[in-house]
């Protein structure tokens, strides 16, 4: 691995184990307007996504289920991103996360994804792509207003 690489890796799992042991959003939402429910059977990966949307913000989000650490790191660094945000902001984050997830680089995506940019590693393990993009397919779910409904990854990517 290239310097580069390896210091990319211990940025991740940094984050990783940063946000998968102290996620501030692991929680239900009280008054949620919104609930998706995600899945990947084959990973053994379920997350229920609650968002209480007000007057076209994100006012509160969280989330609660059986998950990986990446998928709980995950989901934990998209609640930070896009909590208060309005709808259609929040939308563009959604495209910025599955883009650096699937190969596109680009400062105007790191800029609207944060730290979460650090999970491009895991562009070299593509079978983990799905666990890290779970929350964000229920995230994408739950803004189109379908809700009530479950998403998953494993037949994507």
């Amino acid at each position: 691995m290239a310097f580069r690489e390896i210091e990319m890796m211990h940025l991740y799992q940094d984050l990783i184990l940063k946000h998968a042991k102290n996620s501030l959003f692991e929680s239900p939402v009280a008054g949620a307007t919104h609930r998706v429910r995600g899945a990947n059977p084959l990973c053994g990966d379920f997350i229920t996504l609650e968002l209480k949307i007000q007057a076209g913000l994100i006012a509160a989000l969280g989330f609660q289920g059986e998950m990986s650490a990446i998928t709980r790191a995950s989901a934990s660094l998209m609640c930070g991103l896009v909590s208060g945000l309005p709808l259609a902001q929040a939308e563009l984050r959604v495209q910025a996360a599955f883009a650096l997830l699937t190969g596109q680089d680009s400062p105007e995506l790191d800029a609207l994804i944060g730290e979460f940019a650090a999970m491009r590693i895991l562009r070299n393990f593509p079978n983990r792509i799905k666990t890290a993009t779970l929350p964000w397919a229920a995230l994408k779910q739950a803004l189109s207003g379908e809700t009530g409904v479950q998403v998953s990854t494993e037949n994507s990517l």
